[in-house]
């Protein structure tokens, strides 16, 4: 399984990642470097020198040419972050998603967590970019794990850090319903393809589903660890644990997920948050006026 800090060193391989190593603050700075590489194609970005305990990368995934219907062009970023090559047709890689794979829970590796390093439970520390004009340093390419009679699941989120031990969070509607109230829960940043791909495919698509880590592990051989009950990827970059609280609407624009389902807001109040050593997370500068993502 390609985690997200072995998708950077695989892009970085394929002469598809630039390292920014001089001083970029998270407030703006980033998020307009960054949507100015995407609006011209550029590679993806690595910023080696921000405020805060991450450190942020851009464009990972995918970029304006690898998104678009119309061209039909290979998808190199996500095909490579998927173990299926840089040269793996649209076609073939939308019918290696499509199939919806699952891998009982069973049969997949437990370990410990690659986060373990306390930070505190001040949101504001870990440095998150703010991708918009509303001011607010923002969550992107993450994803929420609970816990229901024993069953995990997870579901892609975005928003906002509202105060500093609580965040604003769109997710999808029937994610919530299935949540069914007031729950323990991990936001995660800094995770791999499979990971994201499968909370996308539990959710939003017309069939869902809670068994989210299941098609994770059949995408890949992600491997799992059981947080206070909780089954989340071992290899996410950064973990928020805490708990779901009535939801306050996230301010700013749309994830482009966020077109394919019905939404809604919650917030979470965070008691710990955790790192693995030097983290890295992946952002995308929504304000973007072209399509930035495809995850």
């Amino acid at each position: 399984m390609t985690s997200f800090r072995d998708h950077l060193k695989d892009l970085a391989e394929s002469d598809d990642l630039l390292t920014v190593s001089e001083p970029i603050h998270w407030n703006e700075e980033a998020a307009t470097i960054a949507a100015e590489a995407l609006r011209n194609n550029c590679a993806a970005l690595r910023f080696e020198s921000t405020p805060g305990t991450v450190r942020l990368a851009s464009g990972v995934y995918a970029g304006p040419d690898q998104i678009s219907s119309r061209n039909h062009r290979p998808r190199a970023r996500i095909g490579e972050a998927l173990e299926l090559g840089r040269e793996h047709d649209y076609v073939g890689l939308l019918d290696a998603l499509s199939k919806r794979k699952r891998r009982p829970l069973d049969q997949v590796s437990f370990v410990d967590p690659a986060a373990t390093v306390n930070v505190s439970d001040d949101l504001h520390s870990l440095g998150l970019p703010t991708v918009d004009t509303n001011g607010r340093q923002a969550v992107t390419l993450g994803m929420i794990a609970v816990e229901r009679d024993g069953r995990t699941s997870w579901a892609p989120v975005h928003g906002e850090i509202h105060r500093r031990s609580r965040l604003r969070l769109t997710v999808p509607q029937r994610f919530v319903d299935w949540s069914d109230g007031e729950r323990s829960a991990s936001i995660m940043l800094g995770l791999s393809a499979a990971s994201l791909i499968a909370a996308l495919q539990g959710w939003i698509l017309d069939r869902t589903t809670p068994a989210v880590p299941e098609l994770a592990a059949g995408l890949g051989n992600v491997p799992l660890a059981d947080v206070d009950g909780r089954v989340v990827p071992a290899d996410a970059e950064v973990r928020i644990d805490g708990r779901i609280d009535v939801g306050d609407k996230a301010d700013g624009p749309s994830a482009i997920w966020e077109r394919a389902c019905e939404t809604t807001s919650i917030a979470v109040r965070t008691d710990n948050i955790v790192t693995r050593s030097s983290p890295i997370i992946p952002f995308v500068p929504l304000s973007a006026p072209s399509p930035t993502t495809c995850i």
